[in-house]
C-alpha cells in the first residue's frame, strides 16, 4: 500500500516512525488523503502518490493541491479510531473515520450488547 498511496517524502517520514506508531500513522495518512480528496470530488480516481498529506496534526492546515484550496484537521479520538476533517470554500464538509477496532463503533451506534 504504502508505494501506491504514498509520495516519496510520505515514505522517508514513515520509515522513521517507531515500529508501535506505524499503523496508526499510516492509517491517519490513508484517511486525511481520502478526507481531502473527497473534498474536491476527486475521490479515490487519482494516484495517492501524487496528493501529499504528511504534516497535518490536530490543528486546521492549509493544503494546497493543484488549483484547489484545502484547510484540514486531523482529530484525536482515541487509541483506535483515525478522524480527519477536509473542506475547501465551496463544498461542504467531508468527515472520514476509521476505527482500528470496529467492536468500539458497533457499540457507539448500538450494533453489539
Amino acid at each position: 500500500m504504502l508505494a501506491i498511496a504514498t509520495t516519496a517524502e510520505e515514505r522517508i517520514q514513515i520509515e522513521l516512525l517507531p515500529p508501535d506508531c506505524l499503523s496508526l500513522e499510516t492509517t491517519r495518512l490513508w484517511v486525511r488523503k481520502e478526507a481531502c480528496l473527497k473534498a474536491i470530488g476527486i475521490g479515490l480516481l487519482i494516484e495517492l502518490a501524487t496528493f501529499p498529506a504528511w504534516n497535518i496534526k490536530q490543528q486546521w492546515t492549509t493544503v494546497i493541491f493543484g488549483s484547489y484550496v484545502l484547510a484540514v484537521n486531523d482529530f484525536c479520538c482515541g487509541e483506535d479510531t483515525v478522524v480527519s476533517i477536509a473542506t475547501t470554500q465551496s463544498t461542504p464538509i467531508f468527515v472520514r473515520h476509521y476505527s482500528l477496532d470496529w467492536s468500539a463503533i458497533a457499540k457507539d451506534i448500538g450494533e453489539i450488547e
